[in-house]
């Protein structure tokens, strides 16, 4: 039996630290021992445990430090280590913690049912923390100790306590946490005013919105697990303690069973009390939080019992007692925000616990809240739920008064008919409401845990968006907008945007026309604006790209700003979030981004304002590029990839956040190769993000080929480098063989390929091998291609490109090249019939005109290069100053210059314009590969066609020029060449020690290339003219 005088010390230390109000002891006589009833405690301290006025965790704490105080004063304390002990009662700290490094343990704080807590010293960061253990080996309890764990860790907000650190020591998990240094608000209350009573409950529940937006259920909310800080300034925080019954909805394992009643039951909602775990949600919350404000502003609690069952009871089956009729100065308003925050019926209380902090506010700024005190005919409706007999006996009285008033009443019905079809409206829209935000609340909890496969979690809400389906076929069809509303959003969350269009528009269409409607449907069609705007840079004709963007802005953009303004109104977890995108939708993008920006400050948990924020950054840079002002967009790509990094830090299981990295990669990657920058970076960071996008979202197979892509552009870095470019080729490959696997459609794939096979065929040649067979395999991969796909202008024009090519290659080989000129033109007249206004055609015309001078050069005839003049004349209309065109005007003029020298024609004037043009090409391009590598040609041309009028200045600044080229590219073996041929040029004209520095550096620069261009019949010429050129200085030598 339990010693009355040792629960009389309890009562007084507990009274003594503040834990107890001193109104609040009961008397002895008050208060028996319940019969049959287990007594822990004590029946007084029982009591005000049931009534949640003490904490299990105080009253083990106090009972521990009793209990070692007895030991001490009887001398068994010498004895305790052989001894048994209860487990609740021991504050000896085990060795293990003793001798723990990390965390200095100064003192125990209390002992509950799951775990103890200590005081203790961070030792690495010196700061004072709360350490809770696990005190219990039952698996069930350690899994609940750890949900506890992982739902508030997840947790950051000024009034919830924060937890810094969850891990294990010596197979004890434990938790690393704020020590809160206040008092209860269950001792502290009766202290306070009635201003700062409803300030401290609004505080609290604005905390409780934050945890249900992440979808964590707190279960237990009372007085005595809210702490009150008094801050420096006399204003108080409350800290949200004991996350040990939260519910994360975002778990599958919710730990409780059905029937299974958790929580405190003065404080715990009817559907907690009845143990219905499916039916407990954010607003069950909502219940405690009023159950708490009833009691601070009335001094009682809701409900009272002698025992737990009669107050469980009480709590299912009767109404709290008016809050007025406990203190009449109480006022009405006061009064209606309790009774909605405790109505019975679930749907009838505040949606959420925000929107009891916001009606709090209204009440303490004077202005008139929300929330409605409930009709006669409800209270009726409920009192005869209550007293059915008694109804059905008076109800048969009145039977025969109410038939005489039938014809009065008639109108009446058809307009009842209407307020029941009304209701049973909003009450579908409740129900699915909750629907809703337990599919977002889920999803948004799967995206925010590390990058994993989702398809289980998306399983969960498709499952409830069947059901939903089912429910759907049985409504009348006006009662359908509701549900169609439910599945749009749950496909939105899914980031189906086409299904969630048509299931939004489909709502809208059977009249259920509300702003949540218009703001998900304005936000889906803007993501679809977008997809159609990433689509339409695929197309290379800017006509067709410009008819795909009105049509785009007058079906999709003008419907998403339409819809973005009915939203208004609508409440969110961030106002500014709906300005935001109507600003970014209307093109006001300085208005979009400071709306972004507050809407990232008001909800700092939610990725959807800074995913608008970086849809904002990146059309910023975009358009930066798109001008030429490089500088200002190298800046924003900085302030892009921050944002990025920090949508990734917000949604690590998000899949439009690794799309988004894996375009934005994919096109520095792209600016990297054709500005000639070095891509490793840029090719790490796009390769990261598609295989997490692969963990993540596992059926993503459209983004292999971004894979492929990227190795390509690899691939011809690589040979512009000088280095072997066939390991990113095989591994181009390899991704290209995935993505043919999984269906992506074999145009795109080929367009790839033929990318591939010309740079293993241009490394081919570079290295004395015959390109020829990669070139024919790359030309039949497309004229396959073209049979049977849409991409056809891009592969006419790769097809006339690899045709030109080959063409060369042939010519070069001593084979007539006709046909395959022939069928080039025709590839390139295709590739301008679709697309007269783009300039590849034409550039590809001119290299096939460049071809045709060469095939005439090497039969000995005049080189007529007007026609690819005036095919680059045409190319430049449609894109001046492009690079491309002014390498190939520049190849045009060197091969003229070589026809005129072998026909005894002077070649200056055809070098003169070769120089010009080059001259142009280095002046805005500066630094790129193909300037140093056509200075190399054209001086070898100039000494090939007209070395008398080379002079030593010219040669030395060609020299000079190359030398500049190799420290840019210190492996490209063209220039590698090129000086050595300028070189022994120089050592022919020269004598003596200067012949011979030229002819030592020559052979060096020649041995450093023989193992890549050993077999190039350039490279044997120019070591057999070397040879020759050692014997004649030899020679020399010998005569003098």
């Amino acid at each position: 039996m339990i010693d009355r005088e040792r629960e009389d010390v309890l009562l007084n230390q507990a009274v003594a630290r503040g834990l107890l109000d001193p109104a609040d002891v009961p008397s002895r006589r008050s208060t028996p021992p319940a019969v049959g009833s287990t007594v822990r405690f004590g029946p007084r301290l029982d009591r005000l445990l049931e009534q949640g006025k003490l904490s299990e965790g105080h009253l083990e704490q106090l009972s521990a430090e009793l209990a070692a105080f007895e030991r001490t004063i009887d001398g068994r304390e010498q004895s305790s280590a052989t001894s048994p002990q209860p487990a609740r009662v021991s504050v000896q700290l085990p060795p293990w913690l003793v001798q723990w490094s990390q965390y200095e343990v100064l003192g125990l704080l209390g002992q509950g049912g799951m775990g103890m807590v200590y005081r203790a010293r961070d030792q690495r960061l010196s700061r004072e923390v709360a350490l809770k253990f696990i005190s219990v080996t039952d698996d069930q309890l350690r899994k609940r100790f750890l949900t506890e764990a992982r739902a508030q860790a997840r947790l950051n907000h000024e009034f919830i306590c924060k937890v810094f650190e969850v891990g294990e020591v010596q197979g004890h998990p434990y938790i690393a946490m704020e020590l809160v240094r206040g008092k209860p608000l269950s001792t502290l209350h009766r202290s306070l005013n009635r201003e700062q009573k409803l300030t401290v409950v609004r505080d609290i529940a604005q905390a409780v919105h934050t945890a249900h937006s992440l979808g964590i259920i707190h279960r237990d909310l009372k007085p005595a697990n809210v702490m009150i800080v008094e801050k420096e300034d006399g204003s108080l925080r409350p800290v949200v303690m004991d996350f040990g019954l939260a519910r994360d909805q975002s778990s599958e394992d919710h730990l409780t069973m059905t029937g299974m009643v958790m929580g405190t039951p003065a404080y715990m909602s009817p559907e907690q009390a009845q143990g219905e775990v499916s039916r407990i949600d954010r607003r069950s919350d909502v219940y405690s939080l009023g159950a708490m404000l009833y009691e601070l502003l009335s001094g009682q609690l809701p409900f009272a019992g002698a025992t737990t069952v009669a107050m469980i009871l009480q709590v299912i089956q009767n109404e709290p007692p008016p809050l007025r009729k406990a203190n009449a100065e109480i006022p009405i308003d006061l009064e209606t925000i309790v009774a909605k925050a405790m109505a019975k019926e679930i749907q009838r209380r505040y949606d959420t616990a925000r929107a009891l902090a916001e009606d709090i506010e209204r009440f303490l700024n004077g202005e008139p809240i929300l929330a409605r005190k409930a009709s006669l005919l409800y209270v009726a409706y409920k009192r005869a739920q209550k007293h059915k007999a008694v109804v059905a006996v008076s109800v048969l009285c009145v039977l025969c008064v109410m038939s005489l008033l039938l014809v009065f009443v008639r109108g009446r019905v058809l307009a009842a008919r209407e307020r029941e079809r009304t209701d049973r409206q909003a009450a579908l829209s409740q129900q699915l409401g909750q629907d809703i935000t337990q599919m977002e609340l889920f999803m948004r909890a799967a995206y925010m845990l590390p990058a994993h496969d989702i398809r289980r979690e998306s399983a969960v809400v498709r499952n409830r968006m069947r059901r939903i389906t089912d429910q759907l076929n049985t409504l009348e069809a006006d009662l359908r907008g509701p549900a169609h509303y439910a599945l749009g959003r749950g496909h939105q969350v899914l980031q189906e945007y086409e299904e969630a269009r048509q299931q939004l528009e489909k709502s809208l269409s059977v009249g259920y026309d509300r702003p949540e409607v218009h703001f998900a449907l304005g936000l889906v069609l803007g993501q679809l604006y977008q997809k159609g705007i990433v689509d339409s840079r695929h197309e290379v004709d800017p006509q067709i790209r410009k008819q795909q963007r009105i049509k785009l802005d007058a079906e999709l953009l003008s419907a998403t700003r339409a819809h973005l303004k009915k939203s208004a109104g609508i409440q969110l977890e961030s106002a500014k979030l709906v300005e935001g995108w109507l600003h970014y939708y209307q093109d006001n993008e300085e208005q979009a981004r400071q709306a972004a920006q507050a809407a990232a400050a008001e909800a700092p948990w939610d990725y959807q304002p800074v995913l608008l924020q970086l849809t904002i950054a990146r059309r910023r840079a975009d358009s930066l590029y798109f001008q030429g002002k490089v500088s200002e967009a190298a800046t924003a790509d900085r302030q892009v990839e921050a944002l990025l990094d920090e949508l990734t830090e917000l949604a690590r299981s998000l899949p439009i956040v690794y799309y988004a990295r894996v375009a934005y990669f994919r096109d520095r990657l792209f600016q990297d190769l054709f500005e000639h920058r070095d891509m490793d970076a840029h090719l790490r960071s796009l390769m990261t993000s598609i295989d997490r996008l692969r963990v993540v979202s596992p059926d993503s197979t459209n983004v292999i080929t971004e894979k492929a892509a990227a190795y390509a552009y690899v691939a011809r870095q690589q040979f512009v480098r000088g280095e072997d470019p066939r390991p990113a080729a095989k591994q181009a490959e390899a991704a290209l063989a995935e993505a043919e696997q999984a269906g992506v459609p074999s145009g795109q794939l080929n367009l790839l390929r033929n990318n591939i096979l010309l740079a293993l065929a241009a490394y081919e040649e570079r290295t004395g091998e015959d390109p020829r067979p990669h070139l024919r395999q790359a030309a039949a991969v497309l004229e396959q291609t073209l049979e049977k796909t849409q991409w056809t202008i891009f592969l006419w024009n790769d097809l006339c490109a690899t045709k030109c090519e080959l063409a060369r290659q042939e010519t070069l080989h001593g084979q007539n090249a006709s046909e395959l000129l022939r069928s080039g033109f025709a590839a390139c007249q295709h590739a301008i019939n679709l697309s007269p206004e783009i300039h590849v055609g034409y550039l590809n015309q001119a290299c096939l005109h460049r071809e045709e001078a060469r095939t005439q050069l090497t039969l000995g005839e005049p080189v007529n290069i007007k026609p690819g003049l005036d095919a680059l004349a045409l190319a430049t209309q449609r894109k001046p100053g492009d690079s491309e065109i002014l390498v190939e005007e520049v190849l045009l003029h060197m091969l003229e210059a070589r026809s005129q020298a072998t026909h005894k024609k002077p070649p200056q004037s055809a070098l003169q314009a070769a120089q010009r043009v080059l001259d142009r090409l280095g002046q805005s391009f500066p630094g790129i590969h193909p300037f140093y590598v056509l200075s190399a040609d054209l001086l070898r041309t100039k000494l090939a066609t007209a070395q008398e009028s080379v002079s030593a200045s010219e040669l030395q600044a060609g020299v000079a020029l190359i030398d500049d080229g190799l420290r840019k590219h210190p492996n490209d073996p063209d220039l590698r060449l090129g000086k050595a041929s300028t070189l022994l040029v120089r050592a022919e004209a020269q004598k003596g020690k200067d012949a011979r520095t030229d002819l030592t550096a020559a052979l060096t620069l020649l041995d450093s290339v023989r193992p890549i261009l050993g077999q190039r019949a350039e490279f044997l010429a120019l070591e057999a003219r070397a040879q020759q050129i050692r014997v004649a200085l030899t020679i020399s030598k010998s005569r003098s």
